[in-house]
């Protein structure tokens, strides 16, 4: 350092030396790395951080002042106690107390796990602002392909193995696929491990490891792999460590399971519970049948009784008599619009004639008057003119009766035919046999040996008892 040259009337002030202290501190040691472990370290509602750079040395304890400032921190990683760290930043002093402090831009974690949890958190929050976490694919509602990625040796193979044996789950196949789950090497072999099961197809594919340190299962948070299994379209399902593991592997499946076993558990239906599913929608679809059978059975003795012989001789008798009675009303009906036809014929004919008369009378009358004026020809054609006219309209009249009586008689054919075609119905009927137990109808497969029945038709009625059943004949 300069050394000062002062006279005692020419001294410097306190705040005066601290500024020009300062000024040194932070123009000779701008952005060094110094070397320590956390300690006393506080955060303050400011977000800034204040804490101790610590250092034993010979039994003593060697301590700087640190402070790192909330714009500074936003994205640092987490530090506690005990951590140690490299800090790059600068030192300076606090001028009101005199005290100098480091202030720090950029913290290191030096140790290990310090170091894993740092990368981990970094491309955690990365990773998660392109939304590459949490994108669940559903699961099918039956699953009976599984691929599991996992080392075959290992025990947590033989956990999942163990699981399925004793499920029972022998419907659902599952494919193994060997890859590294621990070292450098291990994300790339993974990689290609899914590749491989992503080609049979499966429903679903497991990821299984079981536990081990923190180093140890830090494979599963490599950038390649989380991003692979993001990409891949089958459901992923995570099983990874102990319970309190989570690694990035874990947030990018579609499921994370906490154990292998539990992994194996979560996919796999259980027999038992299949077996008793199957047989409750069995008896629910047994009762379903049943009812439709009874309902049916019902319906055939309702129309059964129905349509019995004296049922149907009755209805055919009321047919029958319903059908004369229109025949005797259609005659009738008709023979009177003959008749008004004929008569009103008559009367106009008559009438006709009459008119002719007066006509030949009252021309005869002109022609005494005028028989100069008038040219008896042509009268005599005019009147013949005329009589052909009513002679045709006489004629259209007829042949509209005529058409009418036609309709009537088809109409009159048509009711016959439906009647001709009942009593072929009828006949065909006609040796149907009722056969009854306990005065009610049943069915002939119903009967047992000994039963007293009744056999009846519209002739006659017969008693029976049922003697012996063929050896053939279903129970």
């Amino acid at each position: 350092m300069q050394v000062l040259n002062q006279d005692l009337n020419n001294s410097y002030s306190v705040s005066q030396i601290n500024d020009l202290v300062k000024n040194y501190l932070e123009r000779d040691f701008l952005n060094i790395y110094i070397q320590g472990e956390i300690d006393e370290l506080k955060s303050y509602a400011s977000g800034h951080w204040y804490f101790k750079l610590k250092e034993s040395k010979n039994n003593v304890i060697y301590s700087i002042s640190c402070v790192m400032f909330a714009n500074a921190n936003q994205f640092a990683p987490k530090i506690s106690n005990n951590n140690s760290v490299i800090l790059k930043g600068k030192l300076s002093l606090y001028s009101q107390s005199g005290t100098y402090q480091f202030i720090c831009t950029q913290i290191i974690i030096k140790d290990i796990l310090g170091l894993l949890q740092q990368q981990f958190e970094q491309l955690y929050k990365k990773l998660n602002q392109e939304n590459l976490f949490n994108k669940q694919i559903p699961l099918k509602k039956f699953i009976n392909k599984i691929a599991i990625v996992s080392a075959l040796n290992s025990a947590a193979m033989q956990d999942m193995l163990k699981v399925y044996r004793n499920k029972k789950a022998f419907l659902s196949q599952l494919y193994l696929f060997d890859c590294l789950v621990q070292g450098d090497m291990a994300a790339k072999s993974i990689i290609k491990a899914l590749n491989k099961a992503i080609s049979i197809n499966p429903c679903v594919i497991i990821i299984a490891r079981g536990g081990g340190s923190k180093q140890d299962l830090f494979c599963f948070n490599d950038e390649e792999l989380v991003r692979f299994i993001a990409s891949v379209n089958i459901p992923i399902i995570t099983g990874i460590g102990h319970q309190i593991d989570t690694h990035l592997s874990d947030y990018a499946a579609s499921y994370h399971c906490a154990t292998p076993t539990a992994a194996m558990e979560f996919v796999l239906y259980d027999k038992a519970n299949l077996i008793q599913n199957l047989d409750d929608k069995k008896e629910k679809l047994k009762n379903i049948f049943s009812k439709k059978i009874a309902y049916f059975e019902n319906q055939l003795l309702f129309y059964q009784s129905k349509f019995s012989k004296t049922q149907i001789m009755k209805n055919y008798e009321n047919y029958e008599k319903g059908l004369n009675a229109f025949i005797q009303l259609f005659k009738k009906e008709f023979n009177n619009k003959i008749n008004t036809y004929s008569k009103d014929l008559l009367n106009k004919e008559e009438k006709l004639k009459q008119k002719i008369q007066a006509f030949f009378e009252s021309k005869n009358n002109q022609l005494q008057k005028q028989e100069s004026n008038i040219n008896i020809k042509n009268l005599l054609t005019k009147i013949e003119k005329s009589f052909l006219h009513l002679s045709s309209q006489e004629e259209k009249l007829k042949q509209s009766f005529a058409f009418k009586m036609q309709k009537e008689e088809q109409k009159l054919n048509y009711f016959i035919k439906i009647l001709n075609s009942q009593k072929e119905f009828f006949e065909n009927v006609a040796y149907y046999v009722k056969i009854t137990k306990d005065n009610k109808i049943t069915k002939l497969q119903d009967l047992k040996e000994n039963d007293f029945i009744t056999l009846s038709n519209n002739e006659c009625v017969k008693y029976a008892q049922i003697l012996k059943r063929s050896k053939n004949e279903n129970s």
